[in-house]
């Protein structure tokens, strides 16, 4: 039978949790299907004054605790392959971890 990861449902609340911030501050966020997911999560497309500003950014969100040191002071990111895709990529790539649950 299959089953349904934690980790699937950790990273879900992650991508909506930044969905929401976003979303909540009048921008854009346009995910990206997991499936379609090479190493971008979404797109912020930002807005000002309800107007497009013509800039975005890409996201690279990562949720959980194992993202973080025993002593929750410093986030371990895998970049291995993950490097070259972000400095190669059209858009500036920030890379958020969220500690989550």
């Amino acid at each position: 039978m299959p089953k349904y990861k934690e980790t699937n449902v950790t990273s879900k609340i992650g991508v909506n949790f930044v969905k929401g911030i976003v979303e909540e501050a009048g921008s854009l966020f346009h995910k990206i299907e997991q499936e379609n997911d090479l190493g971008i999560d979404g797109i912020i497309e930002f807005i000002k004054d309800e107007t497009p500003t013509n800039k975005s950014i890409a996201l690279q969100i990562k949720s959980g605790k194992s993202y973080f040191n025993l002593q929750n002071t410093e986030s371990l990111i895998p970049v291995d392959d993950h490097y070259e895709y972000w400095k190669n990529y059209p858009l500036p790539v920030l890379v958020l971890v969220i500690r989550g649950r």
